[in-house]
């Protein structure tokens, strides 16, 4: 129903046919529960259940449901398919030196830089611990670099502004899909996340330096 102020009102409701001694229908009894509150409890859990709560971003179960949904989006534009991997590097040395408050502000900063840098329409998601994953759409040509520059640039514009006691530092990894190919989700998300190793094995684990060129790779 919608509320005379505007406002939806969430209902269940019943009704039953009332006979007479002859089995003759009288009337109908009808009785209609408010069950606003309960539908905004639902709503409340489905939502825990499918974000990370110290972020906001989507857990694994909810990316993995949100992008198996936005994949199909995507495949009817013209546009590419990547899935970006990005790991947080020196989360265990910012707990050790700062405590582990300093490092939960460190991975909801990490989590803001990513938003900042993608679209509301890509996927977002930290699948546990320092991982991140993003699923977006670039242009075929040159959309997969340019948007790894615009994700480098916005940590180190970050950086730049010296709010902390380190620099935030990412190691990333990226995978295209391949049109042609038939790999799915998991796939695609194995090879990102081989790429992102790549990247963290190729610099030091030090996060007060500049990283190098992430790794990337076509599933």
């Amino acid at each position: 129903y919608v509320h005379r102020l505007g406002h939806d009102v969430w209902v269940s409701s019943s009704a039953s046919l009332v006979r007479d001694a002859n089995s003759r229908p009288l009337h109908f009894i009808f009785q209609i529960q408010d069950i606003t509150e309960r539908k905004r409890a639902e709503a409340a859990i489905q939502t825990l259940s499918l974000a990370d709560e110290l972020t906001g971003l989507y857990n694994r179960r909810g990316f993995m449901a949100f992008c198996k949904q936005h994949l199909n989006t995507i495949r009817r534009t013209n546009k590419g398919i990547v899935i970006v991997y990005a790991d947080l590097d020196g989360l265990k040395r910012i707990n050790d030196s700062f405590g582990h408050k300093e490092g939960d502000r460190a991975l909801v900063k990490t989590a803001e830089l990513l938003k900042e840098t993608f679209r509301t329409s890509d996927v977002l998601g930290r699948l546990g611990g320092d991982e991140f994953t993003i699923l977006a759409a670039v242009d075929p040509e040159g959309g997969k670099e340019r948007l790894v520059n615009r994700l480098l640039e916005k940590f180190d514009n970050y950086n730049a502004l010296k709010v902390c006691p380190y620099d935030l530092s990412i190691s990333i990894g990226v995978a295209q899909l391949d049109p042609e190919s038939n790999q799915s989700m998991e796939d695609l998300m194995a090879v990102a996340d081989d790429a992102m190793y790549e990247n963290k094995r190729s610099k030091k684990n030090n996060i007060w330096r500049r990283q190098p060129e992430p790794a990337t790779a076509v599933a």
